[in-house]
């Protein structure tokens, strides 16, 4: 009787681990499907980026990269973003009109 019995435990235990890892199982594929399209869109903004990072060289002496530079820090940017913004919010808006 005590083989019986060790045999069910021996069952038991082995039912409560198969449980468990099959829930455990779905609990990962939940997850991955959950984050999933988080990481696609993660990877085409990476690839995105790599596709618009192209830089654009603009001879200029020191002093000009200076006043770039201050202007830059009074506007709380950095030199590139400033560019970018005298360039797109100020010409283009005066070229358009």
């Amino acid at each position: 009787m005590k083989k019986n019995v060790l045999l069910d435990m021996i069952e038991l235990a082995k039912n409560k681990i198969l449980y468990v890892f099959r829930k455990l199982c779905l609990t990962i594929n939940r997850i991955f499907c959950i984050i999933y399209p988080y990481i696609l869109n993660i990877m085409k903004k990476i690839e995105f980026e790599l596709i618009r990072n192209e830089g654009i060289y603009v001879k200029m002496t020191d002093e000009q990269k200076e006043i770039i530079k201050k202007l830059a820090r009074c506007q709380k940017k950095s030199s590139s973003d400033f560019v970018k913004w005298v360039i797109f919010s100020k010409y283009i808006n005066d070229f358009i009109k």
